[in-house]
């Protein structure tokens, strides 16, 4: 019985840790740069101060620029919200957005927006000695009670070109659960069987078009719970693959 009980815990935990564990690093907005996106919104069609995810970070290798990004609210039906999502370089000197980028979220079974769903991620992305990408991860990702699958921390990398904040990347899950056996949400004598795939990205030294080569490495651990003996078992291994620049973006899936 205490096996089920760590299993249920786990796979909660695994549905659940992207919001839990970023919660408690939200990355703060000062009010001249929330002033500053609040114009940027205006530019965009939208007159409101009120912003339903909003994070700010000084660059760490650039601390005249401040990396940001917000989701705002467009409409709502019985399939969910619609939000716009932008992502913007500011100019601390000048108080202006030097570079933006523009796409929507749409909510759905599987994606949910609260106050937490951003995160910043300013890690050296170096594509080469010249090009250094930012990026941002959505944590957006949700799962109905008892659901078999569960995706989210949706990282994309922008690189800056004159006014246009590029993606290089755009959405890659890098936090994927998915249960392959059993009802893992009932107590039964069911042999359950689980994945949590947890994916990492580094810079080769390789260069395809002018941009380092990607190795994506996805660390992947299957449990396997036999219920009728209360034991567990626990797999672990990585996969490796390598992403190349085709001259827009990298090859996700040549």
């Amino acid at each position: 019985m205490m096996k089920k009980l760590i299993f249920s815990i786990f796979t909660l935990w695994s549905l659940f840790i992207a919001t839990e564990t970023y919660a408690s690093e939200k990355q703060q907005c000062s009010e001249a740069s929330k002033s500053i996106l609040t114009r940027d919104l205006s530019k965009q069609g939208i007159e409101s101060n009120e912003f339903d995810a909003i994070a700010c970070k000084v660059l760490p290798n650039n601390h005249q620029k401040i990396l940001a990004s917000y989701l705002k609210n467009l409409t709502h039906y019985n399939g969910g919200d619609r939000f716009l999502w932008r992502v913007v370089l500011i100019d601390q000197l000048t108080g202006k957005v030097v570079s933006s980028y523009s796409d929507e979220v749409q909510e759905d079974g599987g994606i949910r927006v609260n106050e937490y769903s951003i995160k910043l991620d300013t890690a050296r992305y170096n594509l080469n000695d010249k090009t250094r990408a930012v990026g941002v991860r959505l944590m957006i990702g949700t799962s109905p009670r008892c659901a078999d699958f569960f995706m989210s921390d949706y990282l994309s990398l922008f690189v800056e070109k004159y006014s246009d904040l590029v993606p290089v990347i755009l959405n890659l899950p890098t936090n994927i659960w998915e249960s392959l056996q059993g009802e893992h949400c009932e107590i039964n004598n069911d042999t359950l069987i689980s994945k949590q795939s947890n994916v990492f990205i580094s810079m080769l030294k390789h260069q395809t078009n002018d941009y380092n080569d990607i190795r994506i490495t996805t660390k992947v651990k299957k449990e396997t719970l036999d219920q009728m003996k209360d034991e567990s078992v626990v797999q672990v291994k990585n996969l490796y693959k390598t992403v190349r620049f085709d001259g827009k973006t990298y090859e996700l899936n040549p």
